[in-house]
């Protein structure tokens, strides 16, 4: 797909996890991943991992990647894991109640927080749950209007797609839920990306100009559309939960690639002819 970006160098690069690097609850890398990321260690090609997963640690992530042959570092890796203790802490939010994976709450309890399973909380906040039940929504309309808790969310994705190629819903579609539920007249905050807090985080570390950075997802909504109103080149990835035919109306990602191997390719043809033309 042509793109007012087709003559300009790439100097940096948002690199979507989930759906781009690995896929499913396994993180299962890729087969090109490994090769994908030695090239940009070769080009010199700056580069941050950007993901709204709620479930690992960086360490952890970082750690399964390495086992796999992609290099990749912890700090080399913006996740709303490192995000979200810092603002519950700013903001004294003590006792939480967390919709979410076991792996989040230990994480959290690590770090000092009540983390509770009753509606008496400072705070409800919203993560990846593959466990999501009745009694759990329950307990998050109860605290929001009976004690008043503030709605957080370690992101604003609308789906997630499951192993099985099911997609289901994300953290934002929960929290919308719970806002129509209760009525709730704040504007939730989330940590993840495109949120004010995830972005600022993320651009400190490039000294690049916006305009020449790219993203690489396969998430339509809140990464490609999200990112290009930032100025950055949109690059959709088919191999995650949205495909070609998701593309329509004003979903316009600048580029549409089908692996990383294609990406790679891109970029050459991209930055020769950028070359080429200085």
């Amino acid at each position: 797909m042509e793109s007012e970006f087709g003559m300009k160098s790439i100097t940096g690069l948002l690199i979507d996890l989930d759906g781009v690097l690995v896929k499913g609850k396994a993180m299962n890398p890729f087969p090109d991943a490994a090769e994908f990321m030695t090239f940009l260690r070769r080009r010199g090609i700056a580069f941050r991992i950007v993901t709204n997963n709620s479930m690992k640690p960086l360490s952890w992530i970082a750690g399964h990647l390495q086992e796999n042959n992609i290099l990749v570092f912890e700090e080399e890796i913006v996740s709303p894991m490192a995000i979200c203790p810092r603002i519950l802490k700013d903001q004294k939010r003590e006792k939480v109640f967390v919709m979410g994976s076991e792996d989040l709450k230990q994480h959290l309890a690590s770090l000092g927080f009540s983390i509770k399973t009753d509606a008496a909380v400072d705070a409800v906040l919203v993560a990846q749950d593959r466990t999501l039940h009745f009694e759990e929504i329950k307990t998050a309309i109860t605290a929001i209007k009976k004690y008043g808790a503030e709605l957080f969310a370690m992101n604003d994705n609308r789906i997630i797609l499951d192993d099985d190629g099911m997609p289901f819903a994300g953290a934002g579609a929960i929290c919308r839920l719970l806002i129509y539920a209760t009525d709730y007249r704040d504007h939730f905050v989330h940590f993840g990306k495109m949120g004010e807090i995830y972005n600022q985080t993320l651009f400190e570390q490039f000294h690049q100009d916006k305009g020449t950075l790219a993203l690489i997802s396969d998430d339509l909504y809140t990464d490609i559309k999200g990112y290009q109103a930032e100025g950055l080149m949109g690059i959709f990835l088919t191999t995650g939960k949205y495909g070609k035919e998701d593309v329509a109306g004003d979903m316009k990602p600048d580029v549409i690639l089908d692996s990383l191997t294609e990406v790679v390719a891109f970029l050459k043809c991209s930055n020769a002819a950028q070359e080429a033309s200085g």
